[in-house]
């Protein structure tokens, strides 16, 4: 038996959920929050290694709470929303549950109908999930009424969802019948009171809801047996006389029983009367009595213990009949000797009991001996003699000690003392049907909470524990437990004691909220604790009860880290990495998803660099390698890893801490003239090689391309530079000439070059300059000899004229 429960943080309209043995239900007594699993096996073993594979499957982490009623208990805390997301919505989806518009309703309240609601998921302002559509509501929070349904939704029209290929309403009832239905598949169990309404629909359908007929009425039979005397001689006669009663509201049939304990042995002969019976209808409140007479017909001094009798009948509803039964009290009978003889029987008023209205049960105990009992003790109360033909009474209160259990049954007990034994006598048993009528109780809501805190080098928990009253009713005298766990130091805080705390609360009123914390130091960092869950005694009319919190969970062993093979490159590089989420701790860790996230100026170019998987263990770690590309250029970008997973029973956020990455520009190259370009005259050209990044680049090359007008003179066109350190530049300079005056355009190749391994390709550069004429050699000069020639023709002209 699974229960998940939670009052922490408990929307209005999550109420209840029950499907294939898993239960939702804000009730009193089953869990205040949290998983509770009950399991029935040979050894404590047997039940931890079925405890864990229930946890690989659900993500839930148990830890061995006790034992009830044979069974090994285990708890695990949980988030009711988390569960919801990550467990339930994938085992029961829309199909399951379906008609996403009636979800909008919430819930429908009034004096006389009941009050229903769903549990569903809305996306983009529609319900589009849903798994429940019935729960028996308890209105302790506020009105202190508790209703079980009679009628259902009054709305004609439901839409179905058209978030799957088919949609079902399914109406699960508590505590009645639904007797008849004009559409959809019903089954019932009668004994344990309960219904099921299955109706299907086609999506985007409109569906009628069905009428249906509910009952609640139940027979209830109660038989006792007495007899006249229990201490008998040889051929004494006496009276055997067993009484049927039907005190439920509604007719038992084929009511039938059998008392032939004394026809298997020649002790006694049946003289006359009725031993067995069979009644085919027993009206509510109608008694049977049958009486036969016995007579003894040994002689020897023994002792007769005569077993209870089971009576069996049947309760129809509509066409379907489940089969129940009753039994008896037991008897002593003592033969050929004076003895005492003690029965006892319990008779109540009516059927029905309520939670905190009990029905009170009148139990008679009967000496029909001839000689006193001794130290008689029924629960608790001692009667010291109780003599030959007496008897003696009490009233023992009853009440349902579940509100979501529709029926009980009880009988009860008695040890006494014949002078020289010590013996138990057994009571009838008796069918109690819950009424579900109103009541003003306390509701004690307790929760757990752990949150890690740092400071100086040193790791804490920082533990809180809430109480609050949602009840109607105050509350006094409650008692707080807590454990700390080995690894953990208690440092301070409101509760006392060291590793068995305890705290007290004199009163806390309907409303009430008191919240009570505690500090505990992180000793051992190699473990993931799951903290036990605190838990809360009090006492209501004189009954005990428990109420055990949240618990929760904190994997201290668990870490994840990012490493980057380079944090800095340029645009394009392809660095290998890896993230490595480890877990230390002593406990596994379930249902993980991991993913890298990066700034868009970084890009994951491996296919498969997020992973899913169903448990990493205790001890183990699980890696993930990837290649990241530099993509846009850029400072202080960031990457982290990240993971969910699912650690006691609640879904855990992790990141690893983050890198921070630089993009760094290409190198360039730069181009100037160096003074000016003249016809015919050598002049320079200065390259300048320049590294943008703190990074050292290694095979730089590029080549020059020159106009065929420009003649190199000095230096080379193919550039190849062995290596720039980070910042660094390199110069060149390249002498050339034209004997041609006009505008040029020198140009480089794009620049190749190396950094660790890889090969990359940055912008050319180009430059246009202009070469001028020049005035001295184009006109000066000519005119120099021409004026130089006219100079000597006058010389000559002179001469001759001389």
């Amino acid at each position: 038996k699974l229960y998940v429960g939670q009052f922490k943080s408990w929307p209005s309209e999550y109420l209840y959920f029950t499907s294939s043995g898993l239960r939702i239900i804000p009730s009193e007594y089953v869990s205040s929050s949290g998983a509770f699993l009950y399991v029935k096996a040979d050894s404590l073993d047997i039940a931890l290694s079925f405890a864990a594979k229930l946890g690989n499957f659900t993500g839930l982490s148990f830890t061995q709470f006790g034992t009830f009623e044979g069974m090994y208990v285990f708890t695990s805390p949980l988030n009711f929303n988390e569960v919801l997301e990550n467990f339930l919505w994938s085992s029961y989806p829309t199909s399951y549950g379906g008609f996403a518009n009636l979800l909008s309703m919430y819930s429908l309240t009034s004096q006389t109908s009941p009050q229903y609601t769903l549990i569903g998921q809305k996306r983009n302002g529609a319900f589009v999930r849903s798994v429940i559509v019935d729960f028996l509501k308890t209105q302790a929070y506020s009105g202190n009424v508790i209703k079980v349904g009679t009628t259902f939704f009054q709305k004609n029209k439901i839409s179905t969802s058209n978030q799957s290929s088919s949609s079902s309403l399914k109406v699960i009832s508590y505590g009645q019948f639904i007797v008849s239905t004009d559409a959809g598949s019903l089954k019932r169990n009668i004994g344990t009171r309960y219904s099921e309404l299955l109706v299907n629909a086609s999506p985007s359908s409109t569906l009628s809801f069905p009428n249906i007929t509910i009952s609640s009425s139940m027979p209830s039979l109660v038989a006792t047996r007495e007899v006249s005397q229990a201490t008998l001689q040889k051929d004494e006669e006496f009276e055997v006389q067993i009484k049927v009663q039907n005190i439920g509201s509604l007719a038992a049939s084929k009511v039938s029983f059998n008392d032939d304990w004394w026809s298997r042995d020649t002790k006694f002969l049946f003289s006359t009367g009725t031993p067995s019976g069979q009644i085919d209808s027993l009206a509510p409140g109608e008694v049977r009595t049958f009486v036969y007479r016995l007579r003894v017909s040994s002689g020897l001094v023994e002792e007769v213990y005569v077993p209870t009798l089971n009576v069996s009948y049947s309760v129809k509803i509509a066409d379907e009949e489940a089969q129940l039964s009753c039994y008896t009290n037991d008897l002593f009978l003592t033969l050929n000797e004076n003895k005492p003889s003690i029965y006892l029987t319990a008779q109540p008023p009516s059927a029905t009991t309520g939670f905190g209205t009990p029905n009170q049960i009148l139990v008679k105990v009967s000496n029909k001996g001839k000689y006193a009992a001794f130290n008689l003790n029924f629960a608790g109360q001692v009667i010291n003699v109780l003599s030959a033909g007496d008897s003696w009474q009490t009233t023992v209160p009853v009440s349902i000690e579940n509100l979501a259990s529709p029926n009980m049954t009880k009988e009860w007990s008695l040890t006494w003392s014949d002078g020289s034994q010590i013996k138990t006598s057994r009571s009838n048993n008796v069918f109690m049907i819950n009424s579900y009528d109103s009541m003003k109780i306390p509701l004690l809501s307790l929760t757990k909470d752990a949150y890690k805190v740092s400071s100086g080098g040193k790791t804490y928990l920082n533990i809180t524990v809430k109480t609050q009253n949602l009840g109607s009713a105050d509350l006094f005298g409650v008692t707080l437990s807590d454990n700390v766990v080995d690894g953990l130091i208690y440092v301070n805080g409101t509760f006392s004691g060291k590793e068995k705390l305890t705290a007290f609360i004199d009163s806390i009123k309907s409303g009430e909220t008191k919240t009570f914390d505690y500090l505990l130091e992180v000793s051992d960092y190699n473990k993931n604790y799951v903290l036990p869950p605190a838990t809360a005694s009090y006492s209501i009319g004189g009954a005990q009860f428990l109420r055990v919190s949240t618990a929760d969970g904190v994997p201290i062993g668990v870490t994840m880290i990012l490493h980057l093979q380079e944090r800095e490159a340029f645009s394009n590089y392809n660095t290998t990495g890896y993230y490595v989420l480890k877990n230390g701790g002593d406990k596994d860790i379930f249902k993980i998803e991991t993913d890298v996230k990066t700034d868009p100026a970084l890009e994951i170019v491996s296919p498969n660099y997020t992973s899913k998987r169903a448990l990493l263990a205790g001890g183990s770690e699980h890696k993930v390698e990837f290649t990241l590309m530099f993509k846009g250029e850029g400072y202080n970008k960031e990457a982290y890893a990240q993971c969910t997973f699912f650690f006691a029973g609640k879904k855990i956020s992790m990141n690893s801490s983050k890198l921070i990455t630089n993009t760094y520009p290409s190198p360039k190259i730069l181009i100037d003239l160096k003074g000016e370009a003249v016809e015919g005259q050598a002049f320079e050209l200065e390259i300048v090689v320049k590294n943008q990044a703190n990074l050292t680049l290694t095979d730089i090359e590029f080549s020059i391309n020159l106009p065929a007008q420009l003649n190199l003179i000095e230096g080379g066109s193919s550039i190849k530079i062995s290596s720039l350190g980070g910042a660094e530049q390199k110069v060149l300079i390249l002498k050339l000439m034209s004997t041609s005056p006009r505008d040029y355009k020198i140009e480089t190749t794009p620049l190749k070059f190396n950094y660790k391994g890889q090969s990359f390709t940055a912008s050319p550069s180009s430059l246009k300059i202009t070469v001028s004429d020049n005035l001295t050699s184009r006109y000066l000069a000519p005119l120099l000899i021409a004026l130089a020639a006219m100079i000597a023709a006058t010389m000559v002209i002179r001469r001759t004229g001389k």
